[in-house]
């Protein structure tokens, strides 16, 4: 119920109060005496037109503020909306709409806080219905019905909470069907994943293997080059006929020993060529060692090779390195069990379908009920209100038809007059 209006700068009018109490108001005048005026601020005040032509002369802005006592019916509407938007109130009792027109468009706040037009005309809606004097007409269309007869009944809650289950509903309906779509595709594509999947398996890959492979297969090529060298250099270390480098270092040590006593200060060198000879010894060792390992195996090379061109063979039809391919094997196995657990998934989604369908055909039951038997009550009202008027005979009948279920429910209603 309108509480309170406000009007500054609007139009003609510098500053207007008006303040309602219960029951009805009626505005009476001469044409042009400001009461469309009126009509004009308090549409405004819900979210209607404004333009900067409705400032009044000399003034800078315009400003609508209307107060509404809120009830329990629109405050079941009303209270997911103001969630929705982020306003906190203070006071659940009452509400505030306010509209400011200026130059450059206008701001609308409610209880003192911002909020977009959309919004504030959502809001507006809940308070306010503006009546012309052709909107009779709004009786005659049954798209209307509903909601009035739900309005009278007082249905608007359990309307709304049916809403809500009807719209949780068709989300599951929505990821049950975009699970279908996924599962079809996934389907269509099985024959290739498996076979995606058996190649890569079988060819058992394994990170870094192919710069391993590369590696021993150039051991492998130059294995006898390998050999020759590494024994060459063993031959120069040991010596043969001739004295090799080992013992030469040796024989400078035991020199430079020889006359430490004339001068320790060649003690120090005496030792690193002592070292030299030890570490020259086991180098040439392990060349000796490398020479014998190094020797040709045509076997292994082959297959080798054969790795390698596989390698290279999957690298190119995958379009990718070997760190690539375990990826794309991984996402293959991921996307072969998403299958098996999607129609999994789907079981369970399909029996939770059923379940909330059988909730809400109890709830639309319940609505059809109560519409039912309000619909005789405001055939009797309406009937009464019409022989009060001269129109005793005249017949109203509230026609309920079942239809599928929609977010208002089950019921398709119309209003039938006969004289």
């Amino acid at each position: 119920m309108l509480r309170r209006l406000l009007i500054e700068n609007f139009i003609l009018i510098e500053e207007l109060c008006l303040n309602f109490g219960e029951g009805a108001t009626a505005f009476t005048g001469e044409t042009g005496a400001g009461k469309s005026m009126i009509l004009d601020a308090l549409a405004a005040a819900i979210g209607g037109r404004v333009s900067p032509e409705m400032i009044r002369a000399g003034a800078k802005r315009a400003s609508i503020e209307a107060e509404f006592f809120v009830d329990p019916v629109v405050e079941s509407l009303l209270a997911p909306l103001l969630e929705e938007a982020s306003i906190d109130r203070e006071d659940r009792r009452f509400l505030t709409l306010m509209r400011e027109v200026n130059e450059r468009g206008g701001k609308c706040r409610i209880d003192g806080q911002p909020l977009s037009l959309q919004a504030f005309k959502q809001i507006g809606a809940l308070f306010i219905d503006i009546l012309g004097q052709h909107e009779h007409q709004h009786l005659t269309k049954p798209s209307n019905h509903l909601a009035l007869l739900d309005g009278f009944a007082g249905l608007f809650p359990l309307r709304e909470e049916f809403k809500a289950r009807y719209e949780d509903f068709k989300k599951l309906e929505v990821r049950i069907e975009e699970i279908r779509v996924r599962r079809s595709r996934l389907e269509r594509e099985r024959e290739l994943d498996l076979f995606q999947l058996a190649e890569l398996e079988e060819a058992a890959l394994q990170p870094f293997e192919e710069e391993s492979l590369k590696t021993e297969r150039s051991l492998l090529a130059h294995a006898e080059e390998l050999a020759k060298r590494t024994l060459s250099g063993h031959s120069l270390l040991m010596g043969g006929e001739n004295p090799g480098a080992v013992d030469l270092l040796a024989r400078a040590a035991k020199e430079i020993d020889s006359v430490l006593c004339y001068d320790p200060t060649l003690e120090s060198l005496a030792l690193q060529l002592s070292e030299i000879s030890e570490n020259a010894n086991l180098i040439a060792r392990e060349l000796r060692e490398r020479s014998e390992g190094n020797e040709p195996d045509p076997v292994r090379l082959d297959g080798i090779e054969a790795r390698l061109d596989l390698l290279h063979t999957l690298k190119r039809k995958y379009g990718g390195e070997i760190s690539f391919l375990l990826s794309k094997r991984d996402e293959l196995k991921a996307r072969l069990e998403e299958g098996v657990q999607s129609d999994q998934r789907l079981s369970h989604l399909e029996k939770e379908r059923q379940e909330k369908f059988g909730l809400l055909q109890e709830l639309a039951e319940k609505l059809s009920i109560q519409r039912k038997s309000f619909s005789f009550a405001l055939q009797e009202r309406i009937e009464g209100e019409l022989g009060e008027l001269g129109m005793r005979g005249t017949q109203f009948v509230v026609q309920l038809s079942p239809k599928s279920i929609g977010p208002l429910g089950g019921d398709e209603i119309e209003f039938l007059i006969a004289p």
